[in-house]
This record gives structure tokens, sequence and C-alpha cells, in this order.
């Protein structure tokens, strides 16, 4: 009865680990460097703009799992390209982004002119 027990413990801990490890397994850069990730847009909290703090853009990456792409009030101040895009985007869309590294699976995309936020665009079948 017990080997039994330590089966189905095993068993659960083998699929909740694969689950955890099912999607983003490449290494993620260290703080400092800069990151691209492409991927499509889940969620955008601009509340934080009201309060001159960052807009917190959720990005799904197949490569990096779910991104938080940070996305500063004060656009104007930033030296990245595709600013426009940045505040325009929307669930669903599909974005590259290229930013720096700010902690763990997290991006500011702005304090660089190497920075950028674009559309990608998906090729219509024809």
């Amino acid at each position: 009865m017990r080997s039994r027990v330590c089966i189905s413990w095993s068993a659960v801990l083998v699929v909740l680990v694969g689950c955890a490890f099912e999607r983003g397994n490449a290494q993620w850069p260290s703080i400092g460097r800069v990151a691209t990730i492409d991927g499509v847009v889940t969620s955008y909290d601009r509340d934080p703009w009201m309060v001159d703090g960052d807009g917190i853009m959720m990005v799904d990456s197949s490569a990096h799992g779910r991104v938080t792409v940070l996305v500063p009030a004060r656009i104007n101040l930033c030296q990245a390209r595709g600013m426009d895009v940045a505040t325009s985007a929307e669930p669903g869309d599909r974005l590259r982004v290229t930013g720096e590294v700010v902690g763990h699976a997290r991006i500011s995309a702005c304090r660089s002119t190497e920075h950028e936020v674009a559309r990608l665009v998906v090729d219509a079948i024809r």
C-alpha cells in the first residue's frame, strides 16, 4: 500500500513539473541586457499611467512564456522606437519587443535608441 502512495505522489510531481516547464524553455537574459521577444498581448493595464507609473503589458512568447513589458507614462521621454505601437496595443496584437531586462521575464522598452516595439504582421492565407 505504501509503495502505491509513493508512486502516486511521484506521478503527480512529474505532471506538475511538466506543466510548469511546458512553455518558455529559453534561457532568460540577465538584468541590464537587451532582449527581444515575439508574442501576443494577453492583457494591458494602463491604470498606473494615471499616477505616472509604468503600464503593464503582458505578452505570451513561445520562447519565454509570459513576459511583462513595462511601458512608461511619459513616452515622450523614451528613446525607443515604436512607442505609438506600445501605447495603442490591445490584447490579441502580435508584437516584437526589444528592451532592457529589468527582472526575470520583465522588459522595459524605453531606455535606449536600440529598444523598439513593433507590430508583427501575419501573412494572410492566399
